[in-house]
């Protein structure tokens, strides 16, 4: 969702967000006793979930292009391809922010190649759109009551895609996997942590995840994000229907399965980097999720506030290291 005219109009700000951090950035204290959202996904849907992934993955094997003249190679399966790039170490599974990478995932791989790891990026173009075509199919209020069965139908598939990738990486490449998104590739990346087989396995599949700027739920995201992609389609819409933004998300909210806040409370907070924007309207986060995740330490906690999406993002990018010294210390 940052696209690199976006991060280029916004980079002359890092010096000023790499100045300021310690005085607008702070480590949030955790409650005790973390709050619960009122939809929390049952371990029978989690069940449900794998059960439906066995009987829909693809078992063929991937077909790989060394790419002479890029430094990935590319694996291309059913539905999406992994860049895998050409260095050793723990995978670290990169979720784009739009589906489709960008040039700012791809500056995160080269780094993390830097650094020993083995960045391999996630292209699934398939999620590129999924909130504007849930959006778009609102043609009457009556619609909003059967908005939620079509957005689950692709978030779930996007969900088994990339259990998919993480499984296929840490059979034949990394057992110590790790999974990286940023904006809405860090809404996936929250998820995929909160769809783990067992809460807190000793044999995870995934190893680590860092969460930058991706937050939840799906239903304010949806009725109230300033991205120009969702509100250009979504408010002409229900101006049309004579609707406003409190009542899309109040219609929404319970319809998403697995929207990452109804998984927060299988996270493992231990093995979790959540970075938060305070004055994030682009990804804007229903509740606090930080109070939702049990055991998230305040050394991984990184809230920004009073730093908007754009400028959280490049701020991220300029302090990289806190990403790669986490995953140093995670992965074993």
């Amino acid at each position: 969702m940052i696209t690199r005219r976006n991060f280029l109009k916004t980079a002359a700000l890092t010096a000023l967000a790499t100045e300021s951090y310690s005085q607008t950035s702070n480590f949030q204290t955790q409650k005790s006793k973390p709050t619960e959202s009122k939809y929390k996904v049952s371990e029978e849907d989690v069940k449900k979930f794998w059960e439906d992934y066995e009987t829909y993955k693809i078992n063929k094997p991937p077909i790989t292009e060394n790419n002479d003249d890029k430094p990935y190679q590319t694996l291309t399966f059913q539905g999406f391809e992994l860049w895998k790039y050409k260095s050793k170490g723990p995978s670290v599974l990169i979720s784009p922010a739009r589906g489709t990478p960008s040039d700012l995932e791809k500056k995160f791989a080269e780094n993390l190649a830097k650094n020993n790891y083995q960045p391999i990026i996630m292209n699934i173009p398939s999620s590129e759109n999924m909130i504007e075509t849930l959006v778009a199919s609102i043609t009457s209020p009556e619609d909003a009551t059967h908005l939620g069965g079509m957005f689950n139908m692709y978030w779930d598939q996007t969900l088994r895609n990339y259990f998919q990738a993480i499984n296929y990486t840490k059979e034949n490449i990394s057992e110590q996997t790790a999974i990286l998104g940023a904006s809405m590739g860090g809404i996936i990346a929250l998820s995929l942590m909160g769809l783990e087989k067992e809460i807190n396995s000793s044999t995870p599949k995934i190893n680590a995840g860092i969460s930058l700027m991706g937050g939840g739920n799906f239903p304010k995201i949806i009725a109230t994000s300033t991205l120009d992609e969702i509100k250009n389609l979504r408010d002409p819409i229900l101006d049309k229907i004579k609707k406003d933004k409190t009542w899309l998300e109040e219609q929404l909210q319970g319809q998403i399965k697995f929207d990452p806040e109804n998984l927060t409370h299988r996270i493992n907070g231990e093995r979790l980097f959540l970075t938060i924007a305070g004055n994030d309207t682009c990804i804007p986060t229903g509740k606090d999720i930080k109070q939702l995740i049990p055991n998230l330490s305040k050394k991984n906690t990184w809230s920004m506030n009073g730093y908007n999406h754009k400028l959280a993002y490049t701020t991220v990018l300029a302090k990289k290291e806190r990403i790669i010294n986490f995953l140093d210390e995670t992965l074993t």
